[in-house]
């Protein structure tokens, strides 16, 4: 009877020893499966996903390197030479305006007439000679701003400017917005509608 009992334990803990080695060889064969799933899912898609990424980002500093650096450098060479020039020629000649007109100020104080009139005839002459000047800082800043809108400090890519650079031109070869393909899709939801 023992025996028996025991020979019943030991076919009840091989059953049962077979049923693990079962569950976890199911287990083993479905990991092997979800794994070469995951295998085949990143060389057939992500792997080419992230080579036209790269692509696309090596294309764009190219872009940046050769046309907007070059721009953006002699935009700044530019404006410091219009601070030297006005600072070597221009100032002298402000200074001396602005002092006569400081001079007249004691003279219009006492009511002199020619003292109003030569400071009327002094703060056109000071605002005809600096004009161009601020008319040449404020279209290069507006170009300077322009490209700052684009470019960082460290003159990369500004990320706003990337990020939906690479929405609206990174899936045009196989899955155009108008399609509907998954980047343009999901890039529509987060930044809003293509205007």
């Amino acid at each position: 009877m023992a025996k028996r009992a025991l020979e019943g334990l030991r076919d009840g803990l091989a059953a049962t020893a077979d049923a693990l080695m079962r569950a976890v060889s199911a287990l083993a064969r479905f990991a092997g499966r979800i794994l070469g799933a995951l295998h085949a899912l990143y060389v057939r898609v992500i792997a080419p996903l992230l080579g036209r990424v790269k692509a696309l980002i090596e294309r764009v500093y190219r872009i940046v390197d050769r046309v907007l650096r070059p721009v953006l450098l002699a935009i700044r060479r530019l404006q410091e030479e219009i601070r030297r020039m006005y600072d070597a020629y221009f100032r002298p000649i402000v200074l001396v305006i602005e002092r006569l007109r400081r001079a007249l100020y004691i003279l219009r104080l006492l009511r002199v007439k020619f003292a109003e009139d030569l400071d009327r005839k002094l703060v056109e002459l000071q605002r005809r000679i600096m004009e161009p000047l601020y008319i040449a800082l404020e279209r290069i800043g507006y170009l300077d701003r322009w490209i700052n809108v684009i470019l960082d400090s460290r003159l990369l890519i500004q990320e706003p400017v990337w990020m939906r650079s690479v929405i609206d031109y990174g899936d045009q070869s196989d899955t155009p917005r108008k399609a509907g393909g998954l980047m343009s899709w999901t890039a529509s939801k987060a930044v809003g509608p293509r205007v």
